[in-house]
């Protein structure tokens, strides 16, 4: 990497001062000036949700996501609220269950490449079951995001 820094310039590289000149490719194709490519930096945007273990007896319920990032892929409820009642509530409303906040379990954090989640994550029990609770075994044919992964690896 030092190497690189040092001698592959986006910028007038120092080709002449490279051992690597003969097997180089941007060299030999007289390609120099315009590679390494230098891409700028993709702001990273932040992202902080309250994120449930939501459980009835032995399962844990998972949400297949219709759209957008990670489409497709099962995962733990999750909102952008301040706090754990708030939670409830939004939780409430989209799929008319009542929960009870059992513990704080940890918080999280992920980082995509173009968006960082802080997961500020709880335990909750619901008061009824529905078709999206999940036993651990039934959890392994699922496909979960990495991030939800390390959450329920966590709560066991």
């Amino acid at each position: 990497m030092d190497f690189a820094n040092a001698v592959c310039l986006p910028v007038h590289p120092h080709c002449n001062e490279c051992p690597l000149q003969k097997e180089c490719i941007a060299y030999l194709t007289n390609k120099q000036d315009v590679l390494p490519i230098n891409i700028k930096k993709v702001n990273k945007k932040s992202l902080s949700y309250i994120t449930g273990i939501v459980v009835y007896d032995d399962e844990v319920m998972l949400i297949k996501n219709k759209n957008g990032l990670l489409e497709n892929m099962y995962l733990l409820p999750q909102y952008e609220v301040e706090s754990p009642y708030s939670f409830i509530e939004a939780f409430k409303e989209d799929y008319g269950i009542d929960l009870e906040v059992l513990s704080h379990l940890k918080d999280f954090k992920h980082v995509f490449t173009h968006r960082t989640w802080y997961m500020h994550v709880y335990v909750f029990k619901a008061d009824i079951r529905s078709i999206d609770f999940y036993t651990k075994n039934k959890q392994e044919g699922l496909t979960i995001p990495t991030a939800h992964k390390k959450i329920l690896k966590y709560y066991g």
